[in-house]
């Protein structure tokens, strides 16, 4: 059995692996393979195709962007991924983005690398404590349920949730408040975690309307798809110019 691996895995898995297949880093000869497994790598219509024993196709992560699902499909190539694997590593990353933010604390390590700082707290870097905050939820699954368990636990935050598919009953169980649409998140919210899967529903999602309906101390951070609102990007950083206290991840 050949398996095409894209990046670095657990040196037990990688082991494990190579017990039962012979693994390759290249898609020199996809005809070969019987497996893939990526994490940042395109699977694209054209190697699904040129893989005539391709078995399975296997997702080192969450999100299947990467992969040409519905090729795989019309191949008869079923598509797997971890959706859970990574919740408790990517909402620590979640929270120390927003602390960085809050705190400007790349700011302020680059200004001391650079001997900038000649007095006790600098103005510009005046910071935020998160302490009860409003955090806003755009999509809401394992990740964002396990951010706002630490915004509420650690910081006491209000946190308030959207997506397509939460229920009332859902956010009332999981004790946030339930949006009405992104927009409301928006409005309210001091800090906004994106937390969507890369689809056509979610891509460009956050542009100049919602980035205007915003408070002007907004903390944006994404650890889901840059897609979600690159095609903002441009009025982000004209408000972050505008506003020191603003950041986007």
């Amino acid at each position: 059995m050949n398996v095409y691996l894209s990046e670095e895995i657990d040196p037990e898995a990688l082991a494990l692996l190579e017990e039962h297949a012979t693994v390759v880093d290249t898609f020199d000869h996809p005809e070969l393979l019987d497996a893939i497994i990526v994490r940042r790598v395109h699977v694209t219509r054209d190697i699904i195709a040129r893989a005539t024993r391709l078995k399975i196709i296997a997702m080192h992560g969450a999100g299947t962007d990467m992969i040409d699902c519905a090729a795989a499909k019309e191949a008869g190539v079923p598509v797997v991924n971890v959706p859970c694997g990574s919740t408790e590593s990517v909402a620590e990353m979640a929270l120390a983005l927003t602390l960085a933010a809050a705190r400007h604390i790349p700011e302020a390590r680059e200004g001391l690398e650079e001997g900038r700082y000649d007095h006790f707290s600098p103005h510009e870097l005046m910071g935020c404590e998160l302490y009860g905050k409003t955090v806003g939820f755009v999509g809401f699954g394992h990740i964002a349920r396990r951010i706002a368990q630490m915004m509420k636990g650690a910081f006491g935050c209000t946190c308030l949730a959207w997506s397509r598919h939460l229920t009332d009953e859902e956010a009332r169980r999981a004790g946030v408040l339930h949006a009405k649409d992104i927009h409301e998140i928006m409005r309210k919210s001091d800090i906004v975690q994106v937390c969507v899967p890369l689809t056509p529903q979610t891509k460009g999602m956050i542009g100049t309307r919602e980035l205007n309906e915003a408070k002007r101390s907004l903390i944006l951070v994404d650890t889901a798809r840059a897609a979600s609102w690159t095609s903002s990007r441009s009025s982000m950083r004209s408000r972050c110019a505008g506003s020191p206290q603003q950041h986007s991840m």
